[in-house]
């Protein structure tokens, strides 16, 4: 597949999401939104609270794992090829009242 195919095929695929984080059961809606704070409940596990620590998220789609991240107390940039995933990704910081860096790029 050519790249540029690739490029409008991610772009396609975030252009059609509209859930981001939920930072609680009670916010969780679809089964997206279900298989994403499962995953955080795990991330919990692995990543303690950390005050000042970096966070690189590569390929960050909605940027779900790094917006939770931020909030037990991380410093998060986001990296993403695709436009439309990097406003998902500033949609769900910006809801929340949060901060982060994002970067449109590729590895």
């Amino acid at each position: 597949m050519a790249v540029e195919n690739q490029d409008n095929l991610w772009d396609s695929f975030w252009g059609n999401k509209n859930s981001f984080y939920k930072e609680n059961i009670s916010q969780v809606v679809t089964q997206w939104e279900l298989y994403e704070y499962v995953k955080f409940q795990y991330l919990d596990t692995i990543f303690l609270p950390k005050k000042g620590i970096s966070s690189l998220e590569c390929g960050c789609g909605s940027a779900g794992a790094s917006l939770h991240l931020y909030r037990k107390g991380y410093k998060t940039t986001m990296l993403d090829k695709a436009n439309n995933a990097l406003q998902l990704s500033r949609h769900s910081f910006d809801y929340y009242g949060q901060k982060g860096f994002f970067v449109r790029g590729d590895l």
